[in-house]
C-alpha cells in the first residue's frame, strides 16, 4: 500500500474519472489475493512478476492500470510552485497487452500537491481512454485476441510430445484467423491467437472448439479446461 500522499490523490482521482464516466472500477485493498492466487499461475513461471497483472487476473477485471507521479518544486520569488507529471499505463489484463500509455501535466502553480497531481492525472487518462477506444474498435475489424497457454501431461513420451505440439499448431491454425506462437518446450505451449468475435465471443466458446477439433485431430490425448479467465485460456493436454 502506498503512503506517498500524491500516490492516494492519483488512485483517487483515476476511481472518480472512471466511474465518472461509467466504468466498472475495482479497487481491492487485500493483498490476500496475491497470496491465493499464485498455485493458479504456474504455467507462467517463467514469465516476470507482475503483482499488478495478477491481482487484477484474481478479481476479473478487463484492464488495469499503474501510474507514476511526480512532482517539481520552482520558486519564483518567494512562491514555491509545484508542476506534476503522471505516467499512466493501461493494459487488457487476461493478455498483458499495453494498451495505452501517456504522461499528463499540470500546468506550474502555487499551491498544494495534490491540485497539480488531480490535474496531470485528467490529462494522461482522458488520452489513454481514447488510445483503449481505439484498440477494441480495432479489434472488432482484426479479430478478438486471446492468450492460450497449454500444459502437457509429463506422461508423454518425446515422440507424443512432438506430435501433440504439431496437432495444436494444426487446430490453432484452422479456427484462428492469425496467430503466434511465444512458447514451444516439452511441458508448455504458449500462443496469441486472433479469431472472429462474432463466432468466439467468449473464452468458453473458443475452448470447446480447441478441445473439439484437437479431439478429432489428436489420438491419445484431450485437452481439457484449468482455467477460463476473459481472454485467458488454461488448458491441459492429457
Amino acid at each position: 500500500i502506498e503512503e506517498r500522499p500524491e500516490l492516494k490523490t492519483a488512485a483517487r482521482s483515476i476511481e472518480s474519472y472512471l466511474t465518472q464516466r461509467r466504468y466498472d472500477v475495482i479497487v481491492p485493498q487485500q493483498q490476500d489475493f496475491l497470496n491465493n492466487y499464485q498455485q493458479t499461475f504456474q504455467a507462467l513461471d517463467n514469465q516476470d512478476d507482475d503483482p499488478s497483472y495478477k491481482l487484477a487476473l484474481s478479481v476479473g477485471t478487463d484492464l488495469y492500470i499503474t501510474y507514476a507521479v511526480d512532482i517539481e518544486s520552482n520558486y519564483v520569488g518567494s512562491t514555491d510552485n509545484r508542476k506534476a507529471s503522471v505516467s499512466v499505463r493501461a493494459y487488457e489484463t487476461t493478455t498483458a497487452r499495453l494498451l495505452g500509455t501517456e504522461t499528463g501535466y499540470s500546468e506550474s502553480r502555487p499551491g498544494m500537491d495534490a491540485v497539480v497531481t488531480e490535474e496531470a492525472i485528467h490529462d494522461a487518462i482522458d488520452k489513454v481512454l481514447a488510445r483503449i477506444n481505439a484498440y477494441w474498435k480495432d479489434d472488432l475489424l482484426r479479430g478478438v485476441q486471446y492468450k492460450v497457454i497449454l500444459t502437457l501431461s509429463s506422461k508423454f513420451d518425446r515422440a507424443q510430445m512432438s506430435r501433440i505440439q504439431d496437432d495444436v499448431a494444426t487446430v490453432i491454425k484452422g479456427i484462428s484467423d492469425r496467430s503466434k506462437e511465444n512458447v514451444a518446450t516439452d511441458k508448455t505451449l504458449d500462443y496469441v491467437i486472433w479469431v472472429k468475435p462474432d463466432k468466439y465471443g467468449q473464452a468458453r466458446d473458443l475452448f470447446n472448439a480447441l478441445r473439439d477439433n484437437f479431439a478429432a485431430k489428436s489420438s491419445g490425448a484431450v485437452i481439457e479446461r484449468r482455467q477460463l479467465n476473459r481472454k485467458l485460456l488454461l488448458l491441459a493436454i492429457n
